[in-house]
């Protein structure tokens, strides 16, 4: 069903975008980004879901630059991560959005950072790490895997095994019990559409093609 959502102020509402990024902490989404024909926003509101009521929040510190194709990733209920996505160029820079979108945070990880790309997918372990996959890069579509350690601030590429996913763009990604990533979808650089599935045990870090039962949705 369709929502209505209600605000104390016209521009308390985002305005139509597509490629913005969401997530959840408690009661409340957070949406930041996305793209309205040739701009790119660097917006940040909230949507109280209890009463469903828009606001714009403007954090102390300064804002990412206007970006789509980012991900937002939430992390113990209570922070959320912004990762890359492409603006005036594609960005790998990362930026900690603090408790009720409070502040903003740029961070300065150590390791091997992921090269700058657009349209992968993050998830958090429910533990210490934050998984990014995939991706548009500055070369192509990626099927990289990169680990961020929230303790030590230090990404890493752990090595997998297995039926590793084809390099893949858009695609989703979400945490399963018993510790897995699910991955569905997505497209390549030559513009083929995906409707397959992988699951990667993050436990032994092994990815395994899934055969799921009657008909998945179209690529």
């Amino acid at each position: 069903r369709s929502l209505a959502c209600c605000t104390t102020r016209p521009k308390d509402r985002p305005d139509k975008l597509h490629a913005a990024a969401m997530c959840a902490l408690g009661n409340t989404l957070w949406l930041f980004g996305g793209q309205q024909g040739r701009k790119h926003l660097r917006t940040l509101y909230s949507l109280n879901t209890e009463v469903l009521l828009w606001r714009l929040v403007t954090p102390a510190g300064a804002a990412p630059a206007g970006r789509e194709g980012h991900s937002l990733t939430a992390v113990d209920g209570n922070l959320a991560y912004l990762f890359g996505g492409q603006g005036k160029k594609l960005y790998n820079d990362f930026y900690l959005l603090r408790q009720n979108g409070s502040e903003w945070v740029e961070l300065k990880p150590t390791g091997r950072v992921p090269s700058p790309r657009a349209g992968h997918s993050m998830v958090w372990d429910g533990r210490d790490r934050l998984i990014c996959f995939g991706g548009t890069t500055a070369g192509s579509t990626d099927s990289s895997l990169y680990s961020y350690s929230l303790s030590r601030s230090e990404w890493s590429t752990p090595e997998t095994s297995g039926a590793v996913p084809s390099p893949r763009t858009h695609h989703s990604a979400v945490l399963l019990p018993s510790n897995r990533m699910l991955v569905f979808g997505g497209c390549n650089a030559q513009g083929v559409f995906f409707n397959d599935a992988y699951m990667l045990n993050l436990e032994n870090m092994h990815w395994s093609r899934v055969q799921p039962l009657n008909t998945p949705p179209p690529p």
